[in-house]
């Protein structure tokens, strides 16, 4: 009987999800911005001098491959940092076998002197019952559209996350995106992004700490059109490692006691010393993701980078023209 109450109990929260899913949702606007995002060039070479005295060791796995693997993350980071301009975008799919749907996410960084732009859209693809579950138990973390804008010159930034999140794939295999900037989880003021000189904080690109001992694996190999490779696996037993980055991942999966297994990444650096790829596929696991299931999963995250004018341009995203115009005049009227 207690078996034949608790099945009823989930059946009802199950329906009920989808009731409120279904006829909850708010009206979505495309932004007229015509971005196009196969214009993002990941072949133009960004300027700089070649790093000098850089020796590739012959034993891989080595003490000083990995300590080369770090030089060349380090001196990524910096120019990332230092650079007047910076643009890159992340797309992540992370498949859920046993709900039989995808978290998915498209982002967008870019910064350009004294601005920063960064758009997020979290969605879930699937049919059936799990892409319900993933997007109302822990709809905040994986269906959503966010903007953020900050000016160094006004020493002022702002952000909003919307509740609605729609996308749409075009013939060229540009995607665009609908949300509703009235319909919101949260907005508020923010700091300067690390990505900025500004932040006073040390700009590394992953969460993740990469540094020789956290290693347990390195590669590294110089392509001809200009560029290092770098491929490497983090020791996943070190706390140190996971330290910073476990917290996105337990807030996502819903399960405080959610833990990554593995952690691989595949990194190309033009040879001036600037990001131009960082691929990285992290398996986890949890005994009570999404409050329900125990599973085992894998977040397969790519960016590139860009350093071609249109990517370059803020305004060319979807979205940043009238935020720009909001954010200001929000920090005129302090």
């Amino acid at each position: 009987m207690r078996k034949l109450l608790s099945t009823i109990t989930i059946v009802t929260f199950i329906i009920s999800m989808i009731f409120c899913l279904s006829s909850c949702k708010s009206k979505n606007e495309v932004d007229e911005t015509e971005f196009d995002s196969t214009k993002l060039d990941n072949t133009y070479q960004p300027l700089g001098a070649p790093l000098e005295n850089v020796v590739i060791p012959e034993e891989e796995d080595s003490l000083e491959m990995k300590n080369l693997a770090v030089y060349l993350y380090d001196k990524a980071n910096y120019n990332a940092q230092h650079d007047d301009t910076l643009c890159y975008s992340v797309y992540n799919v992370s498949p859920i076998s046993i709900l039989k749907a995808d978290s998915v996410a498209y982002r967008y960084f870019i910064k350009n002197g004294s601005e920063f732009y960064n758009t997020n859209y979290f969605y879930t693809d699937g049919s059936g019952v799990g892409s319900t579950i993933m997007s109302t138990v822990s709809a905040e973390n994986v269906l959503f559209s966010q903007r953020i804008y900050y000016n160094s010159d006004l020493n002022y930034g702002y952000s909003q996350k919307s509740k609605v999140m729609t996308y749409q794939v075009a013939d060229n295999g540009a995607v665009t995106f609908g949300a509703d900037w009235n319909d919101l989880y949260n907005e508020s003021e923010v700091s300067a992004p690390k990505e900025m000189l500004v932040s006073g904080r040390e700009y590394t690109f992953s969460s993740f700490l990469i540094e020789a001992d956290t290693i347990s694996k390195a590669n590294i190999s110089y392509d001809e059109a200009g560029f290092y490779k770098i491929r490497l696996e983090l020791d996943c037993s070190l706390d140190k490692t996971m330290e910073k980055e476990l917290p996105f991942l337990v807030g996502a999966a819903g399960d405080k006691n959610a833990r990554y297994t593995a952690v691989e990444m595949d990194i190309e650096i033009w040879d001036c010393g600037r990001f131009k790829k960082f691929f990285c596929k992290n398996s986890w696991h949890a005994d009570k993701a999404y409050g329900f299931f125990k599973l085992d999963a894998v977040n397969d995250y790519q960016t590139s980078f860009y350093y071609n004018d249109y990517a370059l341009n803020i305004r060319n995203y979807q979205y940043a023209e009238e935020f720009i115009e909001l954010v200001t005049e929000k920090a005129q009227n302090k």
